[in-house]
This record gives structure tokens, C-alpha cells and sequence, in this order.
């Protein structure tokens, strides 16, 4: 069987996901929430196949066609139906008290009172031996005991504001953890009640799945994410294994609008220098697919998610033979090429498909082997990272504080942060220019002439429910800048390629793959992309040069830039 986690569909599940995308044009009353974001999945076995959707459609389990859910919760009159509804009722009072008038009330009670603090008045400056001292005295000493009698009023005042102010935030704070108590035991009580076969017949529940999991692992998600076990894989494999059937291939795909500027930014979040021609046509606007090949607009093969996904299906796999993930294979090299050596740094060459830090398999990374290359190096830490399918210039410190100091060197500077590269002078010239240089080559010729230039501002964050991918978020997202220019154009694994020059200003993950697979940036992925484009021999990106400037033991300033060795299919374009 394929790798849910790493494969290209083939021909058999294109025509699955076909017959799945005819089905849903027929039936627009699925529209509205497919528009919304909605992933299917086919399994092919040995004898038919079998479809399946994420979750509910339409608030059902049981629509004709699909697989049914692992464990059907949705009975009205049910354990979960009639617990759940328990759980929305205690919601409907924490939300009746937070906005009620009893609450609305104490509160203005309590500032109110607040405001009536009595203040004592201010002493007077007279003269001790003047006749009006002893009288003052005495109005003086008839002012403090009445602010003291006052204050002790308002002291009581305030103290029973207080109190009706509590009562009522008591009682929402005890409803809220009533809450939290009763849908942990609700989980709990469900995730006991996802009971998932293997290949060979044994079953586990998702409790003890995801707790021996971690255990193995290390992870930290003891308890199974919300959602678990009702993704299309799960679903699929659970009903083969039900029917007798062996699985074969598996795929999903995702069907959602293809995201679009947000508001606040409005235009402008690619600009070209000069702009010769648009950066984008509507005959060229392509889907942003995250694994897999694009279907068409709004539709695209992804792999498995990792954070609901994996654990279970580590479990369900067992006693199938899967094809191998490259992503998790053995690394076989021991020795790194060296491109530059000093006392406070190594710099390599660093080929793709390997870790550059180790992750969460036993693979080797470059750092694990680099430490030994250089036993006598303790400290030795990566300065920057790449990708693991991105080959080129990778730098380690040999110090903790040679790695502060290469890091100093990359911030972005201040002047720039929350704007646009093109509101500051020369971008292509000065510091920002050569910090990191990288070559890539796009999945197909990019509408723009041969010298063209530009930058890319789209803001990312992590896509925590589908590991390890990245997303443009306009509210959220960490400002990512990114220079490029058009270089030329090669021939590569049969087609038309567009090279590109590209110059990340910061360095967020996964920036120059999103920035240039995204629609609101070069809408056209990477060649062998297979998170974000089409899977290829490689993922053509290559970190061909960087410039560092740091000081060396004796305080001297050291400039240096380092290149890797250019692949062929730069090599065709650029000596």
C-alpha cells in the first residue's frame, strides 16, 4: 500500500477523487459547507473503493456512498447527544451571567463607590502662637475622626460591592470549571469508545493509543486531539478492516476557495521594480495545493494530518506492507563537504533530503554528523536551518555566543519591520542584498520577462493541524519579506522551468516555498514541492550563497561571503 503520509496519487485514485467531485456538483446542498473547507478521501482495495468525508457532512454520519464513522455518537437521545447538551446548557448560563445585568450592576456598584472614596481635607499652615491655633486644633481634630467614621463606612461599602461583585464572577468561574470537568469526562468517555483495528485483527482504543504514543515517541500529546479518529484514513482503513478488505492505495484531497488578499493589506503584497507587466493574470491563477497535484481551483491532494493522524495510523498500518516514507528513512552519509572553517565557525554543503537538526525520528542529521566530524567542537550548534529536501550553504557555530552573534547579523532591520521593502531605498543593494541567496526552480514559466524583479510580504504562521505546513495569516502571522528575481529559464524533467533568484529577508519556515506557491504571492510552487506543489525527483531549491560579518577571537571584524557549489540545472543558466 502507499504511504499516506508521502505519496503521488496515481491514476486509479484521480478517477476515485473524480467520481467524488461529480458527487458533489450534483448535490448543491453541500456546497455551503464544502465552500468552507472540506476533506475527502478514496481508498482503493483489492476488490472496490471505498469513499469517505472529514467529520460530519450536514451534521450526518450516514450519507449514502461514504463509509460509516468509526463510532456513531450522534444518537439524539445517546450517551454524547444527552452529556453534550448538559455541556451547552452550563455554556448558555456562562454566557447569560457574563452579559446580565446583575453583573453589569455590581460592577457599576463598585465603581461607583470607588468614586465615592472620602478624601481627608488638606491641613492648613497657621502659626502656633497665633490665637486661632488651639481652634484649629480642635476643627482639625473633628475632621480626622469624622474622616475615620466616613471611612470606615466606605471601607463596609466597598467590602459589600465587593462581595456582590464575586458572588456573581464565583459562579461563573465554578460553571466554567464544571465545564471543563464534564467535557474532559465526555472525551474521555468517547476517545474509550474509538476502538480502531490494525491489518492483523487487534484492537486499541484512542486513549491508549496516543498515551503509548508519546511514551514511544516523546510526544507530549498524551490526549487525543479533539476530532481524532473521524479523519477520511482512519474512517477508511476502519471499515476495509471491518469488510475483509485489503487495502491498496489511499488519497485525499481538499476542497476549499482559494484564499485571497485580506483587506487590510489591499494590493501591493507582491510588487515588481520596474513594473513591466502584471505579476499575476486571471488565465494563471492556480490552487495552492500543500501535498500532492493540484485537481483544479480550490482542490488538492494533501497527505495524512500529523497531529490526529499519526499516532492512530502508526497503529492501523501495523500488519500492512506500506511503502517506506523517504522522509523517515536512515540517513546513510557520515561526512559533510566543508566550504569554510575558522576558529568561531564550519560552514557546509549541505545535500538535500537530510535533516539539517535532528527531529523527532532517530534519522542522522547534519548536525549530528558534523559533531563527529568535529568531536572536539562540544558546543557546535546549526546557525540557521534549511529544509530538509533543501541542499546548499549551512552554517554551525562552534559557540553559543558565535551563534548569538550570527543571529544578530540576519534580524531584520527596524526600519523595515511592518512595511513593505519597497517603502525603503534600493532593496536589491546594501545589506539586504546577498545575506542568504537562494536558486529555484518553479514548477512551470512564470508570466514575467527574464530580469524582472520584485518582493513578496506575506505574513506566516504554523498550521497546527496539518504539520509540518505553514500559512499565510494576515492577523496572526510573523512578517515575512522576500526579494526575488527572474533569471531565466530551464528545461527539467521534460518541461519549461522558470529560475529564480531569491533573497528571504527573514527567515520564517517554509518562506520562499510558501511565497512563491501561494496565489497572493508568485502562485506558482516549487518544482518537487510536496507540501505546497507537485512531487518531482527533488525539491529544486538550493541555498547557493551567504554573507556573514562576526568577530574573531582577537576582536577583528570578519566579512565573508560563502558559496555552495552550484547544482547542474543552475549551472545551465548561471557559470
Amino acid at each position: 500500500m502507499n504511504n499516506p503520509f508521502y505519496y503521488t496519487p496515481s491514476a486509479r485514485c484521480e478517477q476515485a477523487v473524480s467520481v467524488i467531485l461529480t458527487h458533489i456538483q450534483n448535490h448543491p446542498e453541500w456546497h455551503e459547507e464544502v465552500q468552507k473547507g472540506k476533506t475527502f478521501g478514496v481508498l482503493i482495495t483489492e476488490s472496490e473503493t471505498l469513499y469517505a468525508y472529514s467529520g460530519q457532512m450536514l451534521g450526518r454520519y450516514d450519507i449514502e456512498g461514504f463509509v460509516p464513522p468509526v463510532f456513531d455518537y450522534l444518537d439524539e437521545k445517546g450517551y454524547f447527544k444527552t452529556h453534550e447538551a448538559e455541556i451547552v446548557n452550563i455554556n448558555k448560563e456562562i454566557d447569560r451571567l457574563a452579559a446580565s445585568d446583575e453583573l453589569r450592576q455590581a460592577r457599576e456598584a463598585l465603581y461607583e463607590a470607588e468614586a465615592a472614596k472620602p478624601v481627608l481635607p488638606p491641613s492648613r499652615n497657621i502659626n502656633p502662637s497665633s490665637d486661632e491655633y488651639e481652634a484649629y486644633c480642635c476643627e482639625r481634630q473633628f475632621e480626622k475622626g469624622e474622616y475615620r467614621r466616613q471611612k470606615a463606612v466606605w471601607n463596609e461599602k466597598m467590602q459589600e460591592c465587593r462581595n456582590a461583585l464575586q458572588a456573581i464572577q464565583d459562579r461563573i468561574t465554578s460553571l466554567k470549571q464544571e465545564r471543563k470537568r464534564q467535557s474532559d469526562s465526555l472525551q474521555h468517555w468517547l476517545f474509550e469508545h474509538f476502538v480502531m483495528l490494525n491489518a492483523k485483527g487487534e484492537k486499541k482504543n484512542l486513549l491508549d493509543i496516543f498515551a503509548e504514543w508519546a511514551e514511544k515517541t516523546g510526544s507530549k500529546c498524551v490526549i487525543p486531539p479533539s476530532g481524532s479518529g473521524e479523519c477520511c484514513a482512519p474512517k477508511l482503513l476502519q471499515y476495509a478492516y471491518i469488510k475483509g478488505l485489503k487495502p491498496v492505495e489511499i488519497a485525499e484531497v481538499t476542497l476549499a476557495p482559494n484564499p485571497v488578499p485580506s483587506p487590510a493589506r489591499g494590493k501591493g503584497v507582491v510588487t515588481q521594480y520596474p513594473q513591466e507587466t502584471p505579476i499575476r493574470n486571471q488565465d494563471y491563477i492556480t490552487p495552492f495545493p500543500r501535498a500532492g497535484e493540484g485537481l483544479g481551483l480550490g482542490a488538492f491532494y494533501r497527505p495524512a494530518c500529523q497531529s490526529r493522524c499519526k499516532p492512530i495510523l502508526d497503529w492501523m498500518l501495523q500488519g500492512l506492507e506500506v511503502d517506506a516514507n523517504p522522509l523517515e528513512e536512515e540517513e546513510q552519509r557520515t561526512t559533510l563537504p566543508i566550504l569554510f572553517e575558522n576558529e568561531s565557525i564550519i560552514v557546509v554543503d549541505k545535500p538535500e533530503g537530510m535533516l539539517s537538526v535532528p527531529g523527532k525520528s532517530k534519522r542522522k542529521s547534519a548536525l549530528d554528523i558534523l559533531r563527529e566530524m568535529r568531536p572536539d567542537c562540544p558546543e557546535l550548534v546549526m546557525a540557521h536551518r534549511l529544509d530538509m529536501q533543501t541542499s546548499g550553504v549551512l552554517i554551525a557555530a562552534k559557540t553559543v555566543e558565535v551563534y548569538k552573534e550570527v543571529q544578530k547579523g540576519w534580524t531584520l532591520p527596524s526600519s523595515l519591520k511592518g512595511r513593505c521593502l519597497s517603502q525603503s531605498k534600493s532593496p536589491f543593494k546594501g545589506d539586504l542584498e546577498g545575506r542568504k541567496t537562494y536558486f529555484a526552480l518553479l514548477e512551470g514559466i512564470l508570466p514575467l520577462p527574464i530580469g524582472s524583479k520584485g518582493e513578496i510580504s506575506l505574513p506566516l504562521s504554523s498550521d497546527y493541524l496539518n504539520r509540518p505546513c505553514q500559512k499565510v495569516d494576515y492577523e496572526n502571522g510573523k512578517e515575512a519579506f522576500t526579494l526575488y528575481e527572474v533569471m531565466g529559464e530551464v528545461e527539467m524533467e521534460g518541461q519549461p522551468r522558470t529560475l529564480l533568484k531569491l533573497h528571504p529577508v527573514t527567515g520564517r519556515t517554509h518562506q520562499l516555498r510558501v511565497h512563491c506557491a501561494h496565489p497572493d504571492g508568485l502562485g506558482m510552487p516549487i518544482l518537487g514541492d510536496d507540501l505546497y506543489g507537485k512531487h518531482a525527483k527533488r525539491l529544486y531549491l538550493h541555498a547557493q550563497e551567504v554573507a556573514i560579518a562576526l568577530h574573531t577571537p582577537n576582536g577583528e571584524l570578519l566579512k565573508e561571503v560563502i558559496s555552495a557549489h552550484k547544482p547542474k540545472w543552475i549551472k545551465s543558466i548561471i557559470s
